[in-house]
């Protein structure tokens, strides 16, 4: 025994031999134990144990050992082994010798399990040709120690051998070779977890076999898992892979013929070189071509299978896809037995499945010209086949860029013979040009696969016509340009181009007109083109039916166009055809006729033109009476104008013919007599200013030539007012019919409603005079109208205006002077609480009839608003349309229900929100948060508490309820605010103030308990009256008392056992009580009589233990009253003490300590103590301090009981400072208060026995001494 690691080695080693093994799964292999060896250089004895402890994985045998330290191996040794597990920790006898051994024994054929130290690079491993020639599967490395737990990791291999069995592998201290680096030759079988290559296995060409074990076998004792079970496997896969088969033979040959893509089976069968069928597991047989006569074949199927432990023979489903006759397989295993060649096998064609296309028209083929295409039957795998006799094969097309219309000619259907494969459709043609044309192969069942060509295109055949494609228009229009297409095509219509001349001419000529232009007559044409256009023809004379005629020559194509006609061009000049006469009587009509011509002189036509005549000489107040214009037609040429008379005698007319826009020309002079009335002339003008509807008189008078009256008139005399728009109106008599005894027309009754500058015509037949020019003003203001109405959809709470307008009896705006106050009101509220708001009043100023109202606003949803307009002191009204009311966006939260006057500490609370527009309707608020906080507290430090957020979600909700929140403390005058936090631009919500108050006593209890208590010394508790939800609250005026419920005998209860109550003290404490005997099952009962009821409460149980010491009077109390504050002298005196006590401190601790550990109180809702390694001392006797009372409050600093009651609370709830600390969760409100005591360095308190509530920086009265905690320190503990 070298170390005790080696120690421990053994001991496990052999308690591996002499312990039972349970639960083992060994190798299914059998195994001849006499074919196995262990060498080794190392300490036998733990090799003995090794060799036990691989016992049960190697069928309960024991293997035999050689040490190698003392002799090599010889032929004798390993004559009869087939597997020899090695490995080295010390100097070999010849390590050369050793080497050379190893080696001639896998040369024959032998398998070596080598471990850590013999690949080792220094002196003890393996040298000689083993080292050499590189045998080992690894390259000989530097041994080392890994120090942490490290296991196997990545097994590459799973289904070897080797790794039967074996699932985990893991040690904390691994003895291995370094860098682990791998032959070529060899295959890493698994890793450990950090990547070094833990097994390595090389199969060498003598059939020998090497395995690499990374890992020392000595240290399989610091392993958990299956270590031993992979150790011992590798030895057995040495025994299997020596005894693994040499070669494969087909057993299950082929069929002779088989039809391609269908499946047959073949077997093959593992043996030894004399034919016994042989195991050899864990290898991959893989099915091959020997011979492919296609050379494109596939082999489907199952080609690959993987061999079992004992199996010898495996058979495949294969199947070939190409056609052949001569195929071989092979089947062969990597590295392992020699490959197997099956016998020659032909395959032969299968069921047709598809149609292919063998032969493709040409890339471009001409129309007309003839090309074939070639189809063959093929089955699934593409090879040539036949289908029966009498199926129709059909060839049509697929892709047309002709859009349909190309037809396809030729033999374009087939019928098998049953025996052909190949199908030629020939002699087909197609007669559109196109790019992409494909045709599709079908057979009349569509049970194939159809066949469809590769894209071609299609271009044109040889010219052998001539077209129009754009005929001349039917009508031209003479020496106006006109034009006309024409096109070379091929027997099917395709345009072609051709080099040669074309010429054009008019082949039908009724008028022997000239045909001119551009290009005109003829055009050398190309072979690049085949459209040509003449754009500029022309053609002067007139006529009907005319043809064009296009030929091309030298390869004499021609065409003939569609007939056409010519008519006159645009009119250039009017033509007298019929003079009027040379004397013309004036009441005796006349006739002149007139034409229209172009410039060749073909008459023509102007549609829609005005011709007009007007007299161009005469006497100037003469007037040509009678049509004196006519609107040209669309078929006019000539025009009579008939009834033509001149009222005026005078010498020397002419008349000047117009055509307007175009041109005129003049009759020849003549004379008229004296005739009939001429003119009108206004005799009373309109006044200048008129107001509007007021009565007025017009006179007008019809006269001759020379002004002097005239009767009759020519046509009743009507009046028009111009200019009169929109609904303006002259009222009255406006005409009057013609008087044959006066030439005077007066008209009385005449109004005018609009205001504005107006002239009134006069107008009798074809006479007209206009008046004067004068003025229409309002009327005086009698009524109010709403000029610009409300929006039929207003916003709630935005801006919308009207206009109103203030107008006379004929609705013209009519200021009603200064000093006039309008207003505007809701007259129609369909919500019945709506407001308009905004600028509601004005007043009137001088000059001023329409007056806007900009900003109104309405603040309610509703449909059916009216508003009525005011005018005072005239009281008219204007009531508006009806108009709606819709929502804005959310712009403000509200509270529908704010929380009640007074509510109850700790009771929860409920409020509504609602998000509203700005004029308070409710609207949706998706997407936001709202939070409840608190604005006004009358209490400091006081917060909501509950569930206060609240997301809106993505609904049309607009109220949010908060039914879960609550106040703790009480207070007059809180008011909470609801905010939206997230997207803003919400106002928040304020609550109206409301109090928070306590319940009516309803329990009486004790507040703070008696703990811990000790013989002779004083101890403190507190009672108290609370409500139902346990706030503590003040009580009525009464007495309260202390008494012992239960004791030892003989104990009694000393101190001041009584207290006056009054009706405003909140928590009544008894500080000066003591016990008198020392021992267990105390328990206190505290009264509480008041005038109308007596209150009682029992204590927790409790014990006193003994004096903790002697004390002088003056140390013992009095304490502090409950909730003020001791004199700062007290730590000073407490110091003090601590220094005069030191020594009887430090004889004390000892019996302090363990009988403070036996006597803690029991549990009281607080986490158990944990035990201390060890005590902390007692804490130090302390002298005499001399107690000064606290000063009483000033009564500035007095505060209201809620207030009083809350400071208390908050001195309660000091924070514990030390985290070690456990304090339990408080249920009871008056318990939620207790403060922290302050702790020294040794974790007592500075005050023993006294404890001191509050901060660091004062000190509070005394309350309950401390519990220890689990780190030993003392900690404040509220029993309840």
């Amino acid at each position: 025994i070298q170390s005790p690691v080696k120690m421990i080695v053994m001991l496990w080693l052999l308690w591996c031999v002499y312990t039972p093994v349970m639960g083992q799964t060994t190798t299914s292999i059998d195994i001849t134990l006499q074919e196995m060896l262990i060498a080794y250089a190392d300490g036998p004895i733990q090799v003995d144990a090794l060799v036990r402890a691989l016992s049960p994985y190697l069928s309960g045998g024991t293997v035999d050992t050689q040490d190698i330290t003392k002799a090599p191996l010889n032929t004798n040794t390993w004559s009869t082994k087939k597997s020899i597990l090695v490995w080295s920790n010390g100097l070999m006898t010849d390590r050369n010798a050793v080497g050379d051994s190893f080696n001639s024994f896998v040369q024959q054929g032998g398998c070596v399990v080598e471990a850590v130290g013999f690949f080792e690079a220094s002196d003890i491993g393996a040298g000689g040709a083993w080292r050499n020639q590189n045998v080992g599967p690894f390259v000989p490395g530097t041994a080392v120690t890994v120090q942490g737990r490290i296991s196997l990791g990545t097994v590459h291999t799973p289904n070897h051998r080797i790794f039967v069995n074996v699932t985990t592998v893991s040690g904390t201290t691994i003895n291995r070779i370094e860098p682990a680096n791998v032959i070529p030759q060899a295959t890493v079988l698994a890793d450990w977890t950090d990547g070094v290559p833990m097994v390595v296995e090389r199969p060498l060409p003598s059939k020998g076999r090497v395995i690499g074990l990374n890992l020392y076998p000595l240290d399989l004792p610091q392993y958990t898992g299956d270590a031993l079970q992979l150790v011992a496997n590798a030895m057995k896969w040495c025994i299997e892979s020596s005894d693994a088969p040499t070669r494969l033979v087909f057993v299950i040959q082929p069929p002779l013929s088989v039809q391609a893509t269908s499946l047959f089976n073949v077997s093959v069968q593992m043996q030894s070189d004399t034919g016994v069928p042989k195991a050899f597991d864990g290898q991959v047989i893989s099915l091959s071509f020997e011979r492919d006569p296609s050379g494109i074949a596939t082999l489907s199927g199952t080609t690959t299978r993987v061999t079992a432990a004992r199996g010898t023979e495996y058979s495949f489903q294969v199947s070939v896809d190409k056609v052949g006759v001569g195929y071989q397989l092979k089947a062969s295993i990597t590295g392992g037995p020699s490959p197997a060649s099956s016998r020659a096998f032909d395959v032969t064609a299968g069921n047709a499945t598809q149609l292919v296309v063998t032969t493709s028209p040409a890339g471009t083929v001409r129309t007309g010209q003839p090309f074939v295409v070639a189809v063959e039957v093929r089955d699934a795998a593409g090879n040539p086949t036949t289908i029966p006799p009498l199926t129709n094969l059909q060839l049509t097309i697929l892709d047309d860029p002709s859009f349909g219309l190309a037809v396809l000619s030729g033999i374009t259907q087939l019928t098998s013979d049953g025996v052909l494969s190949e199908y030629v459709f020939s002699e087909l043609t197609l007669d559109k040009v196109g790019a992409d044309y494909t045709l599709r192969a079908t057979i009349s069942d569509n049970s194939l696969a159809p066949a469809i060509t590769a894209p071609f295109s299609v271009i044109p055949g040889t010219a052998s016509r001539l077209v129009f494609i754009t005929q001349p228009p039917s009508l031209v229009i003479a020496g106006e340009a006109f034009s006309t297409e024409v096109q070379l095509q091929d027997q099917d219509g395709n345009p072609v181009g051709v080099r040669g001349d074309l010429n054009l001419a008019l082949s039908t000529n009724p008028t022997q007109a000239t045909l001119s232009g551009q290009s005109c007559c003829q055009i050398a044409t190309s072979t690049a083109m085949a459209r040509y256009i003449w754009q500029t023809l022309k053609v002067e004379r007139s006529g009907q039916d005319f043809t064009l005629s296009a030929t091309l020559s030298p390869q004499g194509l021609g065409a003939i166009s569609a007939p056409f006609s010519v008519v006159g061009g645009r009119t250039t000049k009017v033509v007298v055809i019929q003079q009027p006469p040379l004397v013309v009587s004036a009441t005796s009509p006349f006739i002149l006729i007139v034409g229209l011509r172009d410039a060749f002189g073909n008459p023509t036509t102007s549609p829609s033109s005005p011709l007009r005549l007007t007299l161009a000489a005469g006497p100037s107040l003469a007037t040509l009476r009678g049509v004196t214009s006519h609107t040209m037609t669309a078929t006019e040429t000539d025009v009579v104008f008939d009834g033509l008379s001149i009222a005026m005698a005078g010498i020397g007319f002419i008349i000047d013919i117009e055509l307007r826009g175009c041109c005129s020309a003049r009759t020849i002079p003549f004379n008229v007599a004296a005739g009939p009335p001429a003119a009108i002339v206004f005799t009373v003008e309109p006044p200048v200013t008129i107001t509007a509807n007021a009565r007025f008189v017009v006179e007008v008078q019809i006269v001759d030539e020379f002004n002097n009256p005239a009767i009759p008139a020519p046509a009743p005399v009507a009046l028009d007012l111009d200019p009169c728009l929109g609904d303006c109106q002259m009222r009255g008599t406006t005409s009057l019919p013609v008087d044959t005894s006066s030439s005077l027309y007066r008209y009385v009754d005449l109004t005018i409603n609009r205001v504005g500058e107006y002239v009134i015509n006069a107008t009798s037949g074809e006479l007209s005079a206009t008046s004067r020019l004068f003025g229409v003003i309002p009327g005086p203001p009698s009524r109010l109208v709403i000029t610009e109405q409300p929006p039929r959809v207003v916003t709630a709470a935005q801006r919308f205006a009207i206009r109103l307008e203030i107008q006379d009896d004929a609705g013209n705006p009519s200021p009603p002077g200064p000093g006039k106050q309008l207003s505007v009101k809701m007259k129609t509220d369909p919500t019945g609480n709506g407001t308009l708001s905004g600028s509601l009043r004005g007043e009137t100023e001088p000059q001023e009839a329409t007056y806007y109202f900009h900003h109104l606003f309405l603040d309610k949803v509703g449909k059916g608003y009216t508003l009525e307009a005011l005018i005072f002191p005239e009281s008219w009204t204007a009531t508006s349309n009806p108009f709606s009311v819709q929502a804005g966006p959310p712009a403000k939260l509200v509270f529908t229900r704010s929380p009640l006057t007074a509510h109850i500490a700790r009771q929860n609370i409920s409020v509504e929100v609602q998000s509203q527009d700005l004029g308070t309707n409710p609207v949706p608020l998706p997407d936001r948060v709202i939070t409840l906080g608190i604005f006004v507290t009358p209490v400091e430090n006081e917060t909501l508490h509950g569930e206060v957020t609240l997301p809106t979600g993505g609904g049309t909700a607009s109220v949010f309820s908060f039914d879960k929140w609550f106040l703790t403390k009480a207070g007059v005058g809180y008011i909470i605010s609801a905010t939206e936090t997230g997207k803003g631009g919400i106002q928040p919500a304020y609550s109206t103030p409301f109090d928070i108050v306590y319940g009516a006593p309803t329990q009486f209890v004790f507040v703070v308990e008696p703990f811990p208590v000790y013989v002779g010394t004083a101890f403190r508790v507190v009672v108290g009256v609370t409500d139902t939800l346990g706030n503590l609250v003040a009580g009525d005026v009464g007495v309260a008392m202390m008494e012992l419920a239960a004791s030892p005998q003989g104990a009694n209860l000393t101190g001041v056992l009584s207290k006056q109550i009054t009706a405003t003290d909140v928590g009544y404490e008894f500080n000066t009580l003591m016990i008198t005997v020392q021992g267990a099952g105390y328990q206190l009962l505290a009264t509480y009589q008041t005038p109308t009821r007596r209150w009682e409460a029992h204590s927790q149980v409790f014990e006193a233990g003994p004096p903790l010491a002697i004390q002088p009077d003056w140390l013992k109390p009095p304490y502090p009253a409950f909730g003020q504050t001791a004199d700062s002298s007290t730590a000073l005196m407490v110091l003090i003490g601590v220094g005069l006590f030191m020594i009887l401190v430090l004889c004390v601790t000892g019996w302090a300590w363990r009988y403070h550990k036996r006597q803690l109180p029991p549990k009281m809702g607080i986490a158990e103590p944990e035990p201390l390694k060890t005590p902390p001392p007692p804490p130090p006797a302390q002298p005499p301090i001399p107690q000064q009372p606290p000063p009483a409050p000033s009564p500035q600093t007095q505060a209201s009981a809620p207030q009083q009651h809350n400071a208390l609370l908050e001195a309660l709830q000091a924070p514990v400072e030390r985290q070690e600390v456990h304090i339990p969760q408080i249920t009871h409100p008056a318990f939620a208060t207790t403060p922290q005591p302050q702790f020294n360095s040794y974790g007592s308190s500075q005050h023993q026995p006294q404890y001191y509530s509050g901060s660091a920086a004062s000190a509070q009265s005394p309350l309950v001494p401390p519990h220890i905690g689990s780190n030993g320190q003392p900690c404040h503990t509220t029993i309840r």
